[in-house]
């Protein structure tokens, strides 16, 4: 892989991402696809890698009109898990254009890279959009392209976590008593969780691989969700549980085991640190 192109580059999953492959020398093209709602400290992440040599910002519209053809060494990667955890798919299915294009991409047998939220291993979670791209997106999940690479991920957190995530919301509570925590949100993925880092290194070892199929990432550690919770002080009356199938009897996607380096104390702490400093340049 020479060069990335990541539709939500400035999303939670998708800028961690983006970082990762610019520290391993790899060009990225960044999709950015909110233009009047700068999402959640936009401008810091900016920052972070505006300066970098091989990054370049692209508006998603802008995208979409390209006719340029991705090569062979280039990635196309769509962090879905991103829009699904903060309630905006219709930013990139409003138009009934980004499935289409994927598959004009696939048809040049380019590598395209789907990192989508466990619920839709399971078809669930389509409610917001059915009516219009819902179908669409699940044709394009039943695809078997041999150049396509499908990445289930359960709750991933961390730095630059989105605020529609309960743990964000638990800290964004602490700093400001008036914040006010959903009562529920079904998408809160609460089966199994990961450190942001471990995802998105994990995530560049399957796209560099160069195989095809399905992979749900999972945490060696079993319950690791709920021990971040029990941390945070989430209380189990809280409904944010998703109704999951379990994997048994499950012959269409492979389980990816992902060891994470630091402890769920360690990552609620950084992930902390991480919104404090970041309130604090948003507000200087």
């Amino acid at each position: 892989m020479d060069k990335a192109i990541i539709i939500g580059a400035f999303e939670f999953i998708g800028f961690n991402l983006t970082k990762h492959l610019l520290d391993e020398g790899i060009e990225v093209d960044g999709i950015h696809t909110d233009t009047e709602n700068e999402g959640f400290f936009v401008n810091g992440k900016r920052l972070e890698i505006g300066r970098n040599a091989n990054f370049k910002e692209i508006e998603f519209e802008d995208w979409m009109r390209s006719k340029d053809v991705s090569e062979h060494q280039t990635v196309t990667v769509i962090s879905l898990y991103d829009y699904f955890i903060n309630h905006r798919e219709s930013l990139l299915f409003s138009d009934h254009g980004l499935c289409d294009k994927l598959q004009k991409i696939l048809s040049y047998h380019a590598r395209t890279v789907l990192l989508l939220p466990a619920q839709y291993y399971f078809q669930k979670g389509f409610t917001d959009f059915e009516k219009t791209a819902g179908s669409d997106l699940s044709t394009l999940l039943k695809e078997e392209d041999p150049a396509l690479l499908k990445i289930y991920l359960p709750t991933v957190y961390g730095p630059w976590q989105s605020p529609a995530s309960l743990f964000q919301q638990c800290f964004l509570k602490e700093l400001d008593p008036a914040y006010s925590i959903p009562e529920n949100d079904h998408r809160e993925w609460t089966d199994d969780a990961i450190y942001v880092d471990a995802v998105v290194e994990t995530i560049g070892i399957l796209i560099n691989q160069t195989i095809a199929g399905s992979f749900l990432l999972a945490n060696e550690e079993t319950g690791h969700w709920h021990k971040c919770a029990e941390l945070l002080g989430i209380d189990n009356a809280i409904d944010r549980n998703i109704q999951t199938k379990k994997l048994h009897d499950k012959n269409d996607i492979e389980v990816q085991k992902v060891k994470m380096s630091i402890t769920a104390r360690e990552g609620i702490k950084k992930q902390k640190e991480h919104l404090e400093n970041s309130l604090l340049f948003e507000n200087d």
